[in-house]
């Protein structure tokens, strides 16, 4: 997903440094056909979504030529610019950021963008003592207000590692309410992150 790296044209001067002579280049990722207002570039959910973070047609064109490569063609496939704007549709009821090249409204509708709301996130490890503590508390931190953070293990340890909890209290951050349990009844999830243990698959 190059549209979630800062420097674009990077990515491109180094795929063409790796390359043997002759040697091709085909991504498939998400492009801008028109520009995004500043409120949808700054949503971080979008940015996660990889919409806000899609660089224009042209731009992409001009970076992919001044890395060095030729007979470069990029082909938007119009059948999914409806898939791509339902990707925000949860966030931005009315997403008017995708258009077509002659500036003609998406399917997905035109309108300003709604309130946002809060994504549910589910953090899923073995103890649920630690890393999926310390996501479940962090991300409601760096959200601020626009994710809710949830945490389980399938095998609970019954408490917090004190390692996690003194981490936690030098950051400032609450630790009031952390406890390792099972996964139970709990809000629907838009996002579940599951983390294994080092060496298992």
């Amino acid at each position: 997903m190059i549209n979630l790296v800062p420097d674009k044209a990077q990515v491109f001067r180094e795929a063409f440094r790796v390359l043997k002579p002759g040697g091709r280049l085909a991504i498939s990722d998400v492009v801008n056909t028109a520009p995004l207002s500043p409120e949808l570039q700054a949503d971080t959910a979008l940015l996660c979504g990889c919409i806000a973070g899609a660089a224009a047609i042209e731009r992409v064109e001009s970076w992919l030529a001044q890395a060095g490569f030729i007979d470069v063609r990029v082909t938007p496939r119009p059948e999914s610019r409806e898939l791509v704007a339902s990707w925000a549709r949860p966030r931005h009821r009315k997403f008017r950021g995708l258009r077509d090249r002659q500036g003609a409204p998406s399917p997905a509708g035109t309108g300003q963008a709604v309130d946002e709301g809060t994504y549910n996130v589910l953090f899923l490890c073995a103890g649920n003592s630690a890393r999926s503590i310390l996501a479940e508390v962090l991300i409601e931190h760096w959200g601020k207000g626009r994710f809710k953070g949830h945490s389980a293990g399938s095998f609970p340890k019954g408490a917090v590692h004190p390692t996690a909890l003194d981490l936690l209290e030098k950051l400032h951050l609450p630790t009031r309410g952390c406890r390792s349990k099972r996964p139970g009844r709990r809000p629907v999830v838009d996002f579940v992150f599951y983390g294994l243990r080092p060496g298992r698959r």
